[in-house]
């Protein structure tokens, strides 16, 4: 391969292996790469919602010591190199080439064996294979769906950070709070600590009762650790004051897992982190799709809220973005998440919601839109967004506040559209 788009069109030939739970080709394949995911530290970050908020604040504080660290996360904002990322710097796409070339003759040794790795366990090998031929000090590793069989559970982290647990990826995982609970708890390693956000009672139960089996020291946001206000109290007893800029509750409880996971790695590494410049990165941080202001005259804010739960939180945090003004919604999102509840709660709380399409081929279709808004009468269907939002633009009305929410892939395209007008 030597173009970037004879790599797009690698991985796309591979696309009908689909996803396969279990770690047995993921193994296979890092195996032959020399096992590069053991030459550096790593941290892990599961959950059902929160997991790139707390990635990004982890990689943060790290990176005001100076240390050189690297992400992997999903889904990505910019195709297949947006997922590999050190000291926030994107994988080039001759990089990328470049160590696919490498592994294809592995990969298709495997594919001989009857062990055909999938695109995302090739992506995510190569991530790996990239932060050891760059020399990280510690990569922090999102993982994909569930935990205990996917793809990114084949690391041993320094600490396993959990930021919540709700219904999703049900066809995958389970339409039980325990049944995914325990596919999450996979990602506990033993005499490795674990950090847990704030979780549905049985889930927790679930949580504690590996942990102890693994003799893993467990760490529970409101309990080891806490938020009071803007004071942030670490496991042993230290209080940080940090005014996120970041908007909503949700984020503040994502910094206190992610400043936890810090304390740990300062505990059990030679690194003294600097606690003051955390605190200032913490204050000016800013992320990507989350409530982000994205247009002024009128006002968009972009968000992503990829299922049920998540729903519910961007409605909590919305509220008090809107500050009384009169806001719509432009909602689109994947066929396999729960669409019609989402829709039904959004139109609960906002006067006009407005669904859509996109292109993916796991967008919900014009037809299941239409469907789902014909339910509803402040819910109407707009086949083309950028039309929709075009409109918004030309009137500038200046007392209104337009949210757009759903599928990241959805955000992703809008804000892209949205920061090609503001040019």
């Amino acid at each position: 391969m030597k173009t970037f788009q004879e790599v797009e069109n690698y991985m796309q030939s591979r696309e009908h292996l689909g996803i396969q739970p279990g770690l047995e080709r993921m193994e296979a394949l890092l195996e032959k790469l020399g096992h590069p995911e053991q030459k550096y530290a790593t941290l892990h970050v599961a959950g059902t919602n929160g997991k790139g908020s707390t990635v990004q604040m982890i990689a943060t504080g790290l990176q005001t010591k100076g240390l050189r660290v690297g992400t992997f996360t999903s889904p990505s904002y910019t195709g297949l190199s947006g997922h590999i990322k050190i000291n926030d710097e994107t994988i080039k796409d001759n990089q990328f080439t470049s160590l696919l070339n490498e592994m294809q003759p592995f990969v298709s040794k495997l594919d001989c064996e009857g062990l055909s790795p999938t695109p995302f366990e090739i992506l995510t090998a190569l991530g790996f294979l990239y932060f050891a031929k760059e020399t990280v000090d510690i990569a922090i590793i999102e993982a994909g769906m569930g935990g205990r069989f996917d793809t990114t559970n084949c690391i041993e982290p320094v600490a396993t950070i959990i930021t919540s647990i709700d219904i999703d990826h049900e066809q995958f995982l389970g339409n039980t709070i325990e049944e995914i609970a325990l596919h999450k708890a996979g990602t506990i390693k033993r005499n490795r600590p674990v950090i847990i956000g704030r979780l549905p009672e049985a889930a927790r139960q679930i949580l504690e009762k590996e942990a102890s089996s693994l003799h893993a020291t467990l760490y529970r946001l409101g309990e080891d650790f806490g938020i009071h206000h803007n004071t942030y109290t670490l496991p042993n007893g230290k209080q940080i004051d940090i005014k996120l800029s970041l908007e909503g509750e949700h984020q503040r409880n994502n910094a206190a897992l992610a400043l936890t996971a810090l304390y740990l790695y300062e505990k059990t590494t030679s690194h003294s982190l600097p606690w003051e410049q955390i605190q200032r990165a913490f204050q000016s941080l800013s992320l990507a799709g989350r409530f982000e202001e994205i247009y002024q005259r009128p006002t968009i804010i972009v968000d992503s809220a990829h299922n049920v739960a998540a729903v519910e939180t961007f409605i909590k945090t919305a509220r008090s973005k809107a500050k009384g003004q009169e806001a719509e919604i432009l909602f689109a999102a994947f066929s396999d998440k729960q669409v019609e509840p989402m829709v039904e709660k959004l139109q609960r709380e906002f006067s006009q919601v407005t669904c859509t399409t996109f292109n993916h081929k796991r967008a919900t279709d014009e037809k299941m839109m239409k469907k789902i808004a014909t339910k509803f009468p402040n819910v109407t269907f707009e086949a083309n967004w950028q039309k929709f939002i075009k409109q918004k633009i030309t009137n500038k009305d200046t007392d209104s506040t337009l949210f757009i929410t759903g599928s990241l892939h959805f955000i992703m395209l809008v804000r892209n559209f949205l920061l090609e007008k503001n040019e």
